[in-house]
């Protein structure tokens, strides 16, 4: 899967809007899905794209796309990318609360 330029700016302005730094991001792409992780912690946003043809009732080719999720639990199908990016920053918060524990003052 290729990581498209739209999603990967939406990310990383999702990333700098919590006012996290992104340099603390890795992005990983294994077994064609990508792996977003935040410093060392658990869980990792993992998602990956679908893109299949498939005839519609008017027996026409028609291309559709669904982006499915794992956190804890595999989630999706979901049709459109804003659904992916509000549970990316839910995620985000979830993450931002636990890191901010690792921090050393």
């Amino acid at each position: 899967m290729r990581f498209l330029i739209r999603e990967h700016q939406s990310i990383r302005s999702a990333i700098e809007s919590k006012g996290l730094p992104y340099r603390d991001f890795s992005f990983i792409k294994k077994h064609g899905r990508l792996n977003i992780r935040f410093r060392k912690e658990e869980p990792v946003f993992t998602f990956f794209r679908k893109t299949q043809t498939l005839l519609d009732e008017q027996n026409q080719w028609v291309k559709k796309t669904t982006y499915h999720l794992q956190l804890t639990e595999p989630e999706g199908p979901y049709d459109d990318w804003q659904e992916v990016l509000t549970r990316f920053k839910a995620w985000l918060a979830m993450v931002s609360k636990n890191g901010d524990s690792n921090v050393i003052s």
